[in-house]
């Protein structure tokens, strides 16, 4: 779960800083890996995604988990639907 949450904001971050959606992610026990629609990011915005990260983290904001029910997906703001 701190993995998923983790990929959470930082794909949120990497939309902020430069609008590149997520696309895929892999999650695995040595390190995680999320992959943009970008076809490359510039070194320099690295760490203007990690100060967008680092933001949203020291917010401490609550995490919430939702069992929703198919029809009821489109009442959430979600960026995509789930399969």
């Amino acid at each position: 779960m701190q993995q998923h949450t983790g990929q959470h904001i930082l794909s949120q971050s990497i939309l902020r800083v430069g609008n590149w959606n997520t696309v895929s992610v892999h999650f695995g026990e040595d390190y995680t890996a999320v992959e943009t629609d970008a076809s490359s990011i510039p070194a320099r915005k690295y760490s203007e995604v990690e100060k967008v990260a680092n933001h949203i983290i020291q917010q401490n904001l609550p995490v919430k988990i939702s069992w929703v029910n198919p029809e009821d997906v489109e009442r959430f703001h979600i960026r995509r639907p789930p399969p």
